[in-house]
């Protein structure tokens, strides 16, 4: 039942287009929408029809809307998606932004450029390909540059320095410009047939390699003809590998599939009519809304707000109302001519099917690891005597160098396995140096005094990775905070080998391989927080390893040497950025960029 009078809302209605913002009995936005006719479309919510279980779950909290009229369709697209964007309601599809999308970078403006795999802002001396659908594309793309190619991907500072080649060269993935092994132009040569081989112009690359190949036999220049002999087999031996199109040109294909509390949207990249790659985005409690309403917030938000795809066509597996309205829009945005397509016969509907299956096969998949890891919570929480259910695991890890730069992690796991956006590190300070006890001591109350303050979800149990001296070091604390959780500890035991780890709890000790699968899952919680750990801790040393060169620098305060190391991130990209370079950073001006640039050189 609604809290409100829906009838006589909907009866005062126009039917004119416009944006509707759906209020809870607390005055909070949880959902907008948007329609040509707000009459029909608000009346739709409350009619007799059926409806999902979201969409009932909506309707039931729902206590008064907000009408916003428009004069055109497209004005309503444009100030739904900024409402959205601005108000972030609960039942609306957010997607992330997706701002560090992977590209690969060329330092073109080099006198030998270099090959790298990229994310974050763009340098304008730097020629960008992507963005790629996931890391793995990226990098695969950027190893096969390499191996054919053999463009270097050492750093500036490493190739200014070097005096003999290095491994890259011993195994032919690196022509060694940086002690000359090959000419300015011979590798100039190489690096734009990179260029073309990312631009999805691998045919043509062939053939000029093919002609070069032969004018080289014929100047019987065999080395160099060899050489480019192995380039065109590389070549042909990845395009027999790849999935290619009947259809040529530049589109994605967008498919959607959704189980009982999850959609998935599978999205796939065609370049140059070859498939680049593929991405799978899930979005949890989500099922129940209308399938093109996700595909539409996908695609305002990737293509729209975010520009991240210059394509011809998107193929779509669902019709979308507001489809002209989004081509507008785009374009006009974009300077492209971008056309969003259901197509209902020939190769672009197959591709679309093939999208929907890969959806549905990622969300089978994740209901069997689902299920898989609802049998190793059980298996724990038989193994530890807890009578509860055991929904969220929190696990600790110190990690230091010769005990200097401590930093503690803290990994979370619930339902769904690894949650990583729960993940906190925590930089230690004063303790004496390689005291784990106090370390942890350190972290685990400032873990969980916030959590109270806050009145935040706390675990169900805690892991420490140590052994019983780590476990007493925290009971105090427990004790204090009056903790409502199991706390145990995990050990490598005496042999020290894997399989054979403790776990300390209560004063009993117990070896997981008498059960296996609570074991599993605890070696991969004690992994993932020992991995982020060592990450937390390296980015550190780095970090305060530019912090003590900047500290020398005449003119640099602790905000000024914030703004470095936020741009610039370590040492090495700041003693390799030029003085324009370094001048871009906020309130580093032009006089004392020179005195850092020369100060470093």
């Amino acid at each position: 039942m609604t809290l409100f009078d829906a009838k006589a809302f909907c009866r005062n209605l126009e039917s004119k287009p416009g944006v509707y913002l759906m209020l809870s009995a607390s005055k909070d936005i949880i959902y907008i929408g948007k329609s040509k006719n707000l009459k029909s479309r608000v009346a739709s919510y409350f009619s007799n029809s059926p409806k999902t279980r979201k969409i009932s779950k909506l309707v039931s909290q729902i206590s008064g809307i907000d009408i916003m009229r428009t004069n055109t369709e497209l004005e309503a697209l444009i100030l739904e998606h900024n409402l959205i964007k601005q108000h972030r309601p609960k039942y609306n599809v957010i997607f992330k932004d997706d701002k560090s999308f992977p590209y690969i970078a060329i330092t073109t403006k080099d006198p030998f450029p270099g090959i790298y795999f990229h994310r974050g802002s763009k340098n304008d001396k730097n020629q960008y390909f992507g963005p790629f659908p996931n890391p793995y594309a990226a990098r695969n793309s950027l190893s096969i540059i390499q191996k054919t190619f053999r463009i270097r991907n050492c750093d500036q500072s490493t190739f200014n320095n070097r005096t003999r080649p290095c491994m890259q060269y011993q195994i032919d993935r690196c022509s060694a410009p940086c002690v000359g092994k090959v000419s300015t132009s011979e590798y100039e040569e190489d690096i734009q047939k990179g260029i073309k081989f990312l631009q999805g112009k691998a045919s043509e690359v062939i053939h000029e390699i093919s002609e070069k190949m032969n004018d080289a036999s014929r100047q019987q220049n065999y080395e160099r003809a060899a050489i480019l002999r192995d380039q065109v087999l590389d070549l042909n031996e990845i395009l027999k590998r790849q999935i290619v199109s009947v259809q040529r040109g530049d589109f994605d294909v967008v498919g959607i599939a959704e189980s009982e509390i999850s959609i998935c949207l599978s999205v796939m990249y065609f370049r140059n009519g070859r498939l680049l790659g593929s991405k799978q985005v899930t979005l949890e409690s989500q099922a129940g809304l209308p399938r093109s309403d996700i595909i539409e917030a996908y695609i305002m938000k990737h293509y729209f707000e975010l520009n991240l795809g210059k394509v011809s066509n998107i193929y779509v597996s669902e019709s979308i109302a507001s489809k002209n309205q989004m081509e507008e829009l785009i374009n006009a945005k974009t300077n492209s001519k971008i056309k969003i397509i259901r197509p209902l016969r020939g190769e672009p509907k197959k591709w679309v099917q093939l999208a929907c299956d890969n959806a549905k096969q990622t969300l089978l998949l994740k209901n069997q690891k689902s299920k898989e890891l609802e049998k190793q919570f059980k298996a724990l929480r038989k193994m530890l005597d807890i009578k509860g259910d055991i929904n969220r695991i929190e696990c600790f890890d110190i990690s230091h160098l010769s005990g200097s730069d401590a930093v503690a992690s803290c990994v979370v796991f619930d339902e769904g396995g690894a949650n990583k956006k729960e993940y906190r590190k925590f930089n230690i300070a004063n303790i004496k140096p390689s005291d784990d006890y106090d370390a942890l001591r350190q972290a685990f109350s400032r873990r969980y005094v916030r959590l109270l303050n806050e009145n935040k979800r706390l675990p169900d149990l805690v892991v420490i990775d140590g052994g019983k001296g780590q476990l007493n070091a925290i009971i105090d604390i427990t004790k204090q905070l009056a903790l409502p959780f199991k706390i145990i500890s995990i050990s490598k035991g005496r042999q020290r080998k894997l399989g054979q780890e403790q776990v300390h709890s209560g004063g009993k000790v117990i070896s997981i391989d008498f059960v296996p699968e609570a074991g599993r899952l605890l070696q991969q919680i004690r992994d993932e927080a020992h991995r982020f750990a060592i990450t937390a801790q390296r980015k550190k040393r780095s970090s305060n390893s530019i912090k003590t060169i900047l500290d020398d620098i005449p003119g640099i305060g602790p905000k000024r040497r914030k703004n470095l190391i936020q741009h610039f991130g370590n040492i090495n990209a700041l003693t390799d950025a030029s003085v324009e370079e370094i001048e871009k950073v906020k309130e580093i001006s032009k006089g004392l960029a020179k005195e850092i640039y020369q100060y470093l050189h």
